[in-house]
């Protein structure tokens, strides 16, 4: 799934459980790519090891597809989007987001090689 507008911003997709009816919200700019890093198994002990153990039962797709003017607007765009699917699917059904989603200034960050292996190396054993 490629996008070829120049202003795309992300996606805004949903993890549903078919057998607790519980959602998850989240935001990405690859969605094929964050389905499968959901679906690899994790070190947690919650929700995402039933998804790597069991993915027959979620189904997940795409609630919208964001568009923005330029960068600032992006991280914007993409934190309210993710913010008010959220709040709409929370009213109807359980969520298992671990917490609501807020604005991340930090979404779209490149950091350099010695950054990423810094935070790398002090979340070893967590």
């Amino acid at each position: 799934m490629k996008e070829q507008e120049n202003n795309f911003a992300g996606y805004i997709y949903f993890i549903k459980n078919e057998v607790t009816n519980k959602y998850y919200v989240g935001a990405t700019v690859n969605f094929e790519r964050r389905i499968r890093q959901h679906l690899c198994k994790s070190r947690y002990k919650d929700w995402r090891t039933d998804l790597h153990e069991h993915p027959e039962n979620y189904t997940w797709g795409i609630l919208e597809v964001v568009y923005a003017d330029d960068f600032i607007d992006l991280n914007l765009k993409l934190c309210d989007a993710e913010m008010r699917h959220y709040e709409k699917l929370s009213k109807e059904h359980q969520m298992f987001n671990m917490a609501k989603p807020s604005i991340n200034t930090q979404r779209g960050t490149k950091y350099s090689d010695e950054r990423r292996l810094k935070a790398k190396e002090a979340h070893i054993g967590k």
